[in-house]
């Protein structure tokens, strides 16, 4: 913060009013982000003096820097997020095969024996898919076995009626 008559470092950044200030050298550097008054007649003014903060930084501008840094955070915690996230896509696409009634192709062991909590949901959607597979394959055979048993009634029974008259 820079205040009339004193700038940063001790430079004159102000003048006398608003309409006869005078500028001292080097005011150019200055990058004037806003100025207001105060009621007893003093000139704030708020800026940047990027000369006096490049030398302060060995040249090396800090806004750059700190952007440089908050990608790469960035790009970190994107890797970070999918590699923790990615049993998610298998056992995603598990369940959707399950879904579609394919329960022959189960999510792979190697999502199941590792990663904590997702391990154990895709060991539980293993379980669950090999139970319906099992149920179906049931209900398959006891239909199979209903349907055998009323054809042989059907099937014997002309035999039974032509031996009757026979």
């Amino acid at each position: 913060m820079m205040s009339a008559g004193t700038g940063h470092h001790g430079a004159h950044v102000g003048g006398r009013g608003v309409g006869g200030a005078t500028r001292p050298p080097g005011w150019q550097q200055i990058r004037q982000i806003t100025e207001r008054s105060t009621p007893d007649g003093h000139r704030l003014v708020f800026g940047i003096d990027r000369h006096a903060m490049l030398a302060r930084h060995h040249g090396s501008d800090p806004l750059a820097r700190g952007l440089a840094a908050l990608l790469l955070l960035t790009l970190l915690a994107w890797w970070y997020v999918r590699r923790t996230l990615r049993p998610l896509d298998a056992i995603s696409a598990g369940a959707r095969r399950f879904g579609q009634g394919n329960f022959d192709d189960p999510i792979p062991a190697a999502w199941t024996r590792r990663h904590g909590e997702l391990g154990e949901l895709a060991t539980t959607l293993n379980t669950m898919g090999e139970d319906i597979r099992q149920m179906l394959d049931a209900k398959r055979s006891l239909l199979l076995a209903i349907s055998h048993e009323m054809r042989s009634p059907l099937t014997r029974a002309p035999a039974h009626r032509a031996a009757a008259r026979g």
